[in-house]
């Protein structure tokens, strides 16, 4: 049996093989929080008792969990001034840091201890963190409907110093952390009103 031989200049035509495309994997980050929003959320907070803790993590930048394990004897004042000891949540250290607090918010809590006759080793929340949190994104989610945690606070807080233009290494420090980086990468994130004003403002 003969076999034909194509030409040599000839050039065969290659099947084509269809192969399923798969998205990119990339990490989709929420919207940051603003400060109008913030103030919507507030409106919305039922009671004095989660507003305040609401207005203490948005004057600090704390943890959440490190405000949740203040008692009194963790409010120490130094003139007119009052700070929380506070024990960072993510060192192994167990020494205390002494952490400013905003002077309104700082009038307001030192009359709630007072008011309510909290003894040392107590609390100074009468509810657990998960009652919180539940109040927190139910208020969020009626102000703006969309999901927003107490975490975002903490995140407006670094926004704001870092827009104002704050070093970061000042920022860093204020949020506890001891790598710069941490508070570039995961604390700072344009807003859609500046992506805006970029977009504007490069216009090609």
């Amino acid at each position: 049996m003969t076999t034909v031989q194509p030409p040599r200049n000839q050039i065969l035509p290659v099947p084509i093989v269809s192969l399923p495309i798969k998205a990119v994997p990339y990490p989709r980050k929420a919207e940051p929080l603003t400060q109008e929003e913030y103030e919507l959320i507030k409106q919305q907070i039922p009671s004095y008792k989660y507003l305040l803790l609401v207005r203490l993590l948005r004057a600090t930048g704390l943890r959440e969990a490190e405000v949740m394990r203040l008692c009194p004897e963790h409010l120490e004042r130094r003139g007119p001034d009052l700070y929380l000891l506070v024990r960072r949540g993510k060192k192994r250290k167990l020494e205390y840091e002494a952490v400013a607090v905003h002077p309104e918010v700082a009038t307001e809590l030192l009359q709630w201890v007072q008011g309510n006759a909290l003894r040392p080793g107590e609390s100074l929340w009468p509810y657990k963190a998960k009652i919180f949190q539940r109040t927190f994104r139910r208020a969020a989610w009626a102000a703006l409907g969309r999901r927003v945690t107490p975490h975002s606070l903490r995140k407006l807080y670094a926004k704001n110093l870092l827009d104002a233009g704050l070093p970061l290494a000042a920022v860093a420090k204020l949020l506890g952390h001891e790598d710069t980086r941490t508070t570039e990468q995961w604390y700072y994130d344009l807003t859609s009103d500046q992506r805006r004003l970029i977009n504007a403002r490069t216009r090609p």
